[in-house]
């Protein structure tokens, strides 16, 4: 499972993978996974992955020489929850419109397999942290987990192109999960089922989150919210 940046002209500026990795991207490297490096000439990244069957969890450095867009394509229909560990990107989600993928804050999506949405970097290095998780397995686990069962009802309802889930706080339970797959040493079998484990507590906080924000804000609140955040995006892609 994967998420894939690609550049905003392929044909004249293609993505281009090496399997050497650059020496002064190894303050970066996490235990046990595998690295990819990417490039075009707009941006740079490192991408390092824990993967099992229907579960990734995977990290990017993200190195950007200018202002410049990219195409997060994914390779399959799944869910998405993106954590910023280091910046800010306006992001324009097909079927959804825009988004803003703030740094500190938990994002949801379902992406769909390839479809085409657009992220907005600034020169600057940006860490991207995203837990993907295979809509088929999904539909299996809402047999289980109402909260999950749920959240697929409410994709169903939205446009089939794509969908993105109110961001939230739950920093604390982002980083102790992934803390949790960097550090497991046990054998391959048993890390892809921890990984799944650690995938699916992860949404399961998410929802647990948006439950508590949806009672504790009034409409009022959440509309100057969403208000702000149309005018943030707008002046980042203009600056």
């Amino acid at each position: 499972m994967r998420i894939k940046l690609v550049p905003n002209d392929p044909q004249s500026d293609p993505l281009i993978s090496l399997p050497n990795l650059p020496e002064r991207l190894s303050e970066y490297f996490l235990p046990s996974c595998e690295r990819n490096y990417h490039f075009t000439s707009d941006f740079e990244y490192l991408e390092q992955r824990y993967l099992s069957e229907d579960c990734a969890m995977c990290w990017l450095d993200v190195i950007a020489y200018s202002k410049c867009v990219a195409h997060p394509v994914s390779d399959r229909p799944m869910l998405a929850l993106v954590y910023m560990l280091q910046g800010s990107a306006p992001c324009v989600l097909e079927g959804h419109g825009d988004v803003l993928v703030r740094q500190g804050q938990v994002h949801l999506f379902y992406v769909p397999a390839n479809t085409t949405h657009h992220a907005n970097f600034r020169k600057g290095h940006y860490r991207i942290v995203y837990c993907a998780i295979a809509k088929t397995y999904l539909e299996n686990l809402a047999k289980e987990y109402p909260d999950i069962a749920e959240l697929l009802n409410s994709f169903a309802a939205e446009s089939p192109k794509g969908l993105a889930g109110k961001p939230v706080s739950i920093e604390t339970s982002a980083l102790h999960q992934m803390h949790l797959v960097q550090q497991c040493t046990e054998s391959e079998a048993f890390q892809q089922s921890h990984l799944k484990a650690r995938c699916v507590d992860l949404v399961l906080d998410y929802v647990k989150q948006v439950k508590l924000d949806k009672r504790s804000h009034n409409k009022f609140g959440n509309d100057s919210v969403a208000k702000n955040e149309k005018i943030f995006i707008a002046k980042r892609i203009i600056d």
